[in-house]
């Protein structure tokens, strides 16, 4: 008896599977005689628009990485994306203008990486928190794209100056410029910045690179300023300058921002 119960029930699974398999092969008959065409899944051949691509990073002591013994934005997106060299140009102190010190104008620094043996893929501009803290006079924007049209001991005209160091050495670079993050917490000389005034520089660095048709990323924005956390000292352990972490949280978004940079065209 229970044999026979075994048998029937081996039958009955046998004869359901069968009526499955007959069912898939009329589906797919039945779709393939649809007049709706069969679309597959293009195949992304894109290559990445970094890959195996060089770098430069101008700046001040964030570029740097001042906090984080010379780790910074440019060490991270080396270490973790496809680029084949990422050259930090950063240095501590250095401004977008030439008024409280002409031996430390960032255009300069531009200037000494003329011979380099890379012809950058990109070129990537950051600078001018040392201006505010300086109370550079802001200046007045150019009419002109002429070198001799600039007032580099102006915060405007400084940062046009060294806008043009850096394409007239890589004019087909895709260039690109960092907006530095707010740091409300941050005193010097007993001199704390508000928002506004940060704002004034910041409205100002936009004003020049729209001019010049030059794409930035601006970490004051909220959205960065939340991922800083910049009234903390969790990333910014004096206030001011990004520790490791605070490196590490920010970099894929510049990196992204990175990607979409095009071939410089006035």
């Amino acid at each position: 008896m229970k044999k026979t119960i075994l048998f029937t029930s081996l039958i009955i699974i046998c004869l359901a599977c069968s009526f499955l398999f007959l069912m898939k092969i009329f589906d797919t008959a039945k779709k393939n005689n649809n007049d709706d065409p069969i679309i597959e899944e293009p195949i992304n051949n894109e290559e990445s628009i970094t890959k195996n691509k060089t770098a430069i990073f101008f700046g001040d002591s964030i570029t740097k990485g001042y906090s984080s013994n010379g780790y910074s934005w440019s060490n991270f997106i080396k270490e973790n994306y496809d680029l084949s060299d990422c050259i930090n140009a950063g240095i501590s102190d250095y401004r977008v203008s030439t008024y409280d010190d002409a031996n430390k104008w960032l255009g300069t620094q531009v200037i000494n990486h003329y011979n380099d043996k890379d012809n950058y893929d990109f070129v990537i501009m950051h600078g001018g928190i040392n201006d505010l803290f300086y109370d550079t006079p802001i200046g007045k924007i150019s009419n002109s794209f002429e070198l001799s049209s600039f007032d580099s001991n102006t915060f405007i005209g400084g940062l046009e100056a060294y806008i043009y160091k850096a394409i007239n050495k890589w004019p087909n670079a895709r260039i690109g410029y960092i907006i530095n993050y707010y740091t409300p917490k941050y005193s010097e000389r007993n001199i704390t910045w508000s928002i506004n005034q940060y704002k004034v520089y910041y409205d100002s660095i936009k004003e020049v690179l729209n001019k010049w048709n030059i794409s930035y990323i601006d970490l004051s924005e909220d959205k960065y300023s939340e991922i800083l956390e910049i009234n903390t000292t969790k990333y910014l352990p004096d206030k001011l300058h990004l520790n490791v972490n605070g490196y590490k949280v920010i970099s894929p978004y510049i990196y992204d921002w990175m990607k979409t940079l095009k071939n410089y065209s006035k």
